[in-house]
């Protein structure tokens, strides 16, 4: 985890380019560069500057040929870490122009040095055909190898301002003052996130099994049916793809640069079944050790993992002993690793290839006398659960009927009212999850009204597994 106090009070954070990227346009925000806050060095004794930092940008007004002008760069959040010597500078064609101006030389005539958050340079414009420089022309600049930056804060991002006066206000180039012929500025150096939260997870969903008595799991993709079951991986990675970003020596941020490889973890959840530990394997083949074993608390919702290496990949994993039942859990399992940004990431689930009965309408009006009717036609007693929907201006009170059993090869009446209490108006539908296999499920409702005796009865649907 980075520390921003600590980034904050220290000297800065150094970025090092990379003399062979192409050189940040001040014209267009499209080539600013991003790098990542975690691979930032900050040290109160050195910094490393060892590579170019180039730009380039337009005139931004026509220029004479073969004369002088002033070119001042301001840097917003950051000052030279070495001194600005061995600068080229080039030009471009303005579009339509046939010849490429010379600069013959931009020498740096004040700033520049280190610590400072600015340099001025001489422009001398060539002369080889007569073309007329125009606004169009771009300049390019190539500070040296002996360039770098420093940030004044590690944490915000650097605005390069371009300015251009003629020679005889040398002044006020030297000190910011004044008109310029030109000017323009960019968010040069953008300071983000390597952190790839979504690439770096790998989740699987895993369905513990009806026919099991739901004691086992059914095979994923990783791993087969039986006792073990995989529920995602970890393998951090920087971020990639259109959104690069960069580490301090300018190369593309690898995970190297963004993340401990070896760190603690800790994972919520519920652990109230099997043993956990972390495989380095999908398949989930490495042996649970002291090394590799979750250690889960008294509550058995938080474990801690040992150090691990997450660079190179880690699954959750779980064995249990194809006795005790397996919770479900659908909202997964929540893996934060330390030292690393405060990585947090989430994986896996449980469900059950459970049967839903549909409930289409479902009342607690006292006119009406409303059953629901569950036949379980299995050889084993089937628990269930009950979910209400309602529609605006009304809430749902669930009842003492709304969970239960439904015993083997019985025919179950449950009274609406002891499912559910209405507010606002009512009525609503209803979801019932039940733990069995849709083929030795049959339901109905029936609604008697008590004024007269009549009944509506009605098939409801069953669909699962």
């Amino acid at each position: 985890m980075i520390n921003k106090k600590i980034l904050a009070a220290s000297i800065a954070a150094t970025f090092a380019f990379n003399a062979n990227a192409a050189p940040i346009d001040l014209n267009t925000g499209s080539t600013a560069l991003t790098y990542s806050q975690e691979s930032i060095a900050s040290s109160s004794d050195t910094i490393a500057a060892n590579a170019a930092i180039d730009f380039k940008v337009n005139a931004g007004v026509n220029l004479a040929l073969a004369t002088n002008y002033a070119v001042r760069i301001k840097l917003t959040n950051a000052t030279y870490a070495a001194d600005a010597t061995g600068v080229v500078a080039t030009m471009a064609a303005h579009s339509g122009g046939t010849n490429t101006p010379i600069i013959d030389s931009a020498p740096v005539v004040g700033g520049g040095d280190v610590g400072n958050d600015f340099a001025v340079f001489n422009v001398l414009t060539g002369d080889t055909t007569g073309e007329q420089i125009l606004s169009a022309n771009e300049f390019t600049f190539v500070l040296g190898a002996a360039s770098g930056l420093i940030l004044d804060d590690a944490e915000e991002s650097v605005t390069f301002e371009y300015s251009i006066y003629n020679i005889e206000d040398l002044t006020n180039a030297l000190n910011g003052k004044g008109e310029p012929l030109a000017s323009t500025s960019l968010t040069a150096i953008i300071v983000g996130s390597g952190v790839d939260a979504s690439g770096s997870v790998t989740t699987v969903k895993n369905t513990a099994l009806v026919a099991k008595g739901f004691k086992e799991f059914k095979a994923s993709s990783t791993v087969a049916a039986g006792t073990t079951a995989s529920m995602g991986r970890i393998e951090l990675i920087a971020t990639t793809g259109d959104d690069v970003v960069l580490a301090a020596d300018s190369t593309d941020a690898l995970a190297a640069d963004v993340y401990t490889a070896s760190a603690e973890a800790t994972v919520t959840g519920d652990f109230s079944f099997g043993t956990w530990f972390m495989s380095a394997a999908d398949t989930c083949l490495t042996t649970p050790s002291v090394g590799n074993t979750l250690v889960i608390d008294v509550a058995k919702t938080s474990a801690t993992v040992p150090s691990l290496n997450y660079v190179t990949g880690q699954s959750l994993c779980v064995t249990v002993d194809g006795v005790a039942v397996v919770d479900r859990n659908s909202t997964g399992y929540t893996i934060e690793t330390d030292e690393n940004n405060d990585f947090t990431a989430t994986v896996g689930s449980v469900v059950y290839d459970t049967t839903n009965i549909t409930i289409p309408y479902l009342t607690s009006f006292s006119g009406y006398n409303q059953r629901v009717y569950i036949l379980n036609n299995g050889t084993a007693d089937a628990k269930y659960s009950t979910t209400f929907q309602t529609e605006d201006g009304t809430t749902a009170t669930a009842g003492t009927a709304a969970i239960g059993t439904v015993p083997a090869k019985t025919l179950m009446v449950i009274k609406a009212s002891d499912m559910v209490t209405f507010a606002g108006t009512t009525r609503g539908a209803a979801v019932i999850e039940i733990e069995a296999g849709s083929t030795n499920v049959e339901a109905t409702t029936q609604t008697v009204t008590l004024a007269d005796g009549s009944t509506d009865t009605v098939v409801l649907k069953v669909t699962g597994s």
